[in-house]
């Protein structure tokens, strides 16, 4: 995934290398849960509207839609 540089644009797939816009941070939150920081922008990737809307990396705080579960 890659952040663009505009604000509240959807994560997108297009980097051929890694760089700071491909990079991110895993947390491990309190309830087993995961989420993850973009090196970019240091926010939060989010799943708004249960996960219909496109990921962004726009939030400043871990909530409901910034926490993942992996499987």
């Amino acid at each position: 995934m890659t952040v663009p540089s505009g604000a509240g644009l959807p994560l997108i797939a297009s980097g051929t290398a890694v760089g700071t816009a491909e990079t991110f941070d895993l947390i491990t939150n309190a309830d087993g849960s995961v989420s993850l920081r973009a090196a970019a922008s240091g926010r939060y990737v989010c799943a708004d509207n249960f996960g219909l809307n496109p990921l962004t990396a726009t939030k400043t705080a871990i909530s409901t839609w910034e926490s993942f579960d992996l499987l």
